[in-house]
């Protein structure tokens, strides 16, 4: 994990504590490869105050099923190139099914990434994912318009899709 992020995360946690319960950090399966072990003991330090961490574009990188088993991590993000895929491609549905189920396992929630439709919903909701992403719920939200985007739309728009059949919002 990046040093410099590291000390600006460390301020902000020392003067507002009460922050990293709020918060959340993807990592990329490829910034977990070159230093596991400090990945993993600045992650459980985090985590103990905590902070949420996800793997982000699961699938798409060279991480092993031991990163999973190793990483103390929390959600796993289904990159959008399987859920887009996976209305016409077998092979992107069996991944996204053997996904779920390992993240299951491990005790994970998974996020399907690229939701850009009503077929792509249909289909994570189909699969039993926990929560979803994409465009089909909003554009990226610059931090600039965040304010005017939970005035209009609520704090907690990111909902479970399994326990719906409209997923209302979610932030990308």
């Amino acid at each position: 994990m990046n040093k410099g992020f590291q000390q600006e995360l460390n301020t902000l946690l020392k003067n507002d504590a009460w922050l990293a319960n709020m918060l959340k950090i993807e990592l990329t399966e490829t910034s977990t490869i070159d230093n596991a072990n400090e990945v993993i003991a600045v992650m459980k330090h985090y985590k103990k105050l905590g902070i949420v961490f996800s793997l982000d574009d699961y699938g798409t990188r060279h991480a092993s099923l031991e990163y999973l088993k190793k990483l103390p991590l929390d959600e796993l993000k289904i990159d959008q190139s399987f859920m887009v895929n996976s209305t016409t491609d077998e092979d992107s549905k069996a991944i996204i099914i053997h996904a779920r189920e390992i993240a299951q396992q491990l005790g994970l929630t998974t996020t399907a990434e690229g939701i850009e439709s009503q077929e792509v919903l249909a289909l994570a909701q189909e699969y039993k994912l926990d929560y979803g992403q994409g465009y089909y719920f909003s554009p990226a939200i610059t931090a600039k318009n965040l304010e005017g985007y939970i005035q209009k739309h609520g704090l907690n728009a990111a909902m479970f899709i399994q326990d719906t059949k409209k997923v209302d919002q979610c932030l990308e």
